[in-house]
């Protein structure tokens, strides 16, 4: 009896230290966070090449994975062969790794002419565009009401004269800083694009040592983490690997046939530079529910600025049904159930993650809050199950007759 109070007790120290330990921590990184932020984008600045290696590794796993079960098929019949597994992992990492560079260096070479392209027409017809605007908003202005008319002239007169302000006394004098800061993010580009092809090198490695990095990793879970407690987490890790790998394959497929349809509507629609404003609409189309209207807004600007109003009107009718298109035809089919959760929870993820993290919150907050989701309901369902109660949230509309489920009922369910 006096060891069993005992082992109470040292339990109750046990987390009684670890909260005022955590809370420690905690008051002490608040205390200190524009350091620890700083700290953060070093290190992350550090590990730059190991992070986009991970993460081309982690999205090519699965071809690399079929690969591999494929060619040791064929590699086994061989009877010559010594050891047909080997083989059929370095040649599987191999053409995993071509497969990738062929991906990036086409991506780069549908982009970089066409969006080059796009910026010296942009530049050298600069005046031409802006006449072009200046008359179709003239056109608008003159086709509203005198009085409408005559608001609409003063606010911009105001508005012209303001920007011309702002423009002599605040940008001429920043000039030098604002070159000074452009220099800097072309560096920081270029290290990037370095960074990047670095990667590359550390995502063969990653590829060709996955699986004993996989081991490893659960020999360390194993060694620190009771038996069953273990076993649920890598449980846990392997349900999250499958939902972020179906969502965010699934949406790069997705938007690689969005991307395709935009282009052949947009040829359709005889608007110039189809292939840029397919690439941007394909690519911003990985942003679940926003993607397509943040790729659509340059894309607008630019057809209105380059044709006319109307094929921006008419481009923007087709972004709309198209959106609507993927959002209930074609993402449902190739995401299937993935997500597994409404409209609403999609929307508050996406303006969560996306808040704290930008894009790339944006890109993972669905996944990772479907996650976080799954544990949570499944945790609730746990508690309910315990105390007898139902897990269907109809039962809860009058908790008056709520009751828990007698022994036997409990028993039979």
């Amino acid at each position: 009896m006096f060891d069993k109070y005992v082992r109470q007790y040292k339990t109750i120290i046990k987390v009684v230290l670890i909260i005022v330990f955590a809370s420690l921590v905690f008051y002490f990184c608040l205390q200190n966070y524009t350091f620890f932020v700083n700290l953060f984008t070093y290190i992350v600045g550090i590990l730059e090449p190991i992070i986009f290696g991970i993460i081309m590794a982690y999205l090519t796993d699965p071809i690399c994975n079929w690969l591999e079960s494929v060619l040791y098929k064929y590699l086994k019949k061989n009877k010559k062969l010594k050891n047909p597994k080997t083989l059929a992992h370095v040649l599987s990492v191999t053409l995993s790794i071509i497969f990738l560079i062929l991906v990036i260096l086409t991506v780069i070479m549908l982009i970089i002419p066409q969006l080059v392209s796009s910026v010296s027409s942009f530049i050298d017809h600069y005046p031409q565009y802006l006449k072009t605007a200046q008359t179709q908003i003239r056109g608008l202005i003159d086709a509203l009401p005198i009085n409408e008319k005559t608001q609409i002239e003063n606010f911009w007169n105001q508005f012209n004269s303001q920007f011309t302000q702002s423009l002599t006394n605040t940008f001429l004098p920043s000039v030098s800083s604002i070159i000074n800061n452009l220099s800097t993010g072309v560096i920081n580009v270029a290290r990037s694009v370095f960074n990047f092809f670095i990667g590359i090198i550390v995502a063969a490695y990653c590829l060709d040592r996955r699986k004993i990095f996989g081991l490893q990793f659960k020999k360390i879970l194993f060694a620190f983490v009771p038996t069953d407690k273990a076993e649920e987490f890598l449980e846990r890790a392997e349900n999250a690997n499958h939902i972020f790998l179906s969502f965010l394959v699934g949406k790069i497929i997705d938007s690689a046939i969005i991307g395709v349809i935009c282009f052949f509507g947009v040829l359709f629609l005889g608007i110039p530079n189809p292939l840029l404003i397919a690439v941007i609409i394909g690519v911003t189309n990985i942003i679940p529910f926003f993607g397509p209207f943040i790729g659509a807004i340059p894309c607008v600007i630019l057809i209105a600025l380059e044709t006319s109003l109307l094929k921006a009107l008419y481009f923007t009718i087709f972004i709309f049904l198209l959106q609507q298109f993927d959002g209930n035809i074609l993402g449902p089919k190739i995401l299937g159930d993935s997500t597994g959760i409404t409209s609403f929870w999609v929307l508050f993820s996406i303006l969560l993650f996306g808040g704290l993290w930008g894009v790339v919150g944006m890109i993972i907050g669905v996944p990772l809050f479907v996650v976080i989701y799954n544990i949570l309901k499944e945790y609730t369902n746990f508690r309910l199950e315990k105390k007898g109660l139902p897990t269907q949230a109809y039962f809860y509309e009058d908790t008056k007759d709520l009751k828990p489920k007698p022994e036997e009922e409990k028993a039979d369910d």
